[in-house]
């Protein structure tokens, strides 16, 4: 049904948020077959926070962005369950030119190092994206977010990535970390 009006609508459609809608891979799979995009230019904004997300839907989010017809820059896929699986599928999408993400967020989704690495290796190479978001994903380790710090103060076009050992800001040409205290042990 909120496919159905997507398309069919003459509004302008700047956003659409189906967080804590726990419609899970099939529902994703469902709404995208639609190609629910083509119609709204101006989409540019995709929530999807707490919506029981896989990998499969990191798969099929991924080859969305790469369209030439979806113009959506920002992912809120937070409190999901994209793992390290769906944060590979994700930081392919992230390597290729096409990929009109400026936003990512995937904040608590059980990503570990091996996800985290492969989003490190998509930063490196992506020219688009400003904005990170990894928090809340516990067992990312230290020598990974060092990584990304030297990756945000490399790239320019890096605005804010967020990890759960610290976050990073840059505002006027300045870098600024703001140092995180942890309470477990996963960081190594």
């Amino acid at each position: 049904e909120i496919a159905e009006f997507v398309r069919s609508t003459d509004l302008r459609i700047e956003k659409i948020d189906l967080s804590l809608n726990r419609f899970g891979d099939a529902g994703l799979r469902t709404f995208a077959a639609t190609q629910f995009w083509s119609n709204v230019p101006e989409l540019t904004v995709l929530g999807l926070d707490l919506c029981d997300l896989g990998p499969e839907s990191a798969l099929i989010l991924g080859e969305m962005s790469l369209q030439p017809s979806f113009h959506c820059s920002k992912f809120i896929l937070s409190r999901n369950r994209l793992g390290d699986d769906g944060a590979l599928c994700l930081g392919q999408a992230l390597r290729e030119a096409e990929c009109s993400l400026t936003l990512l967020n995937v904040a608590d989704n059980g990503i570990t190092d091996i996800g985290a690495t492969a989003l490190l290796s998509a930063l490196r190479q992506n020219d688009r994206i400003e904005y990170l978001n990894l928090d809340g994903n516990a067992h990312i380790s230290n020598e990974i977010a060092e990584c990304f710090r030297d990756v945000f103060v490399a790239k320019e076009r890096l605005r804010v990535v967020q990890l759960p050992q610290f976050e990073l800001f840059r505002d006027a040409g300045f870098v600024r970390v703001v140092q995180k205290h942890r309470s477990d042990s996963a960081s190594s």
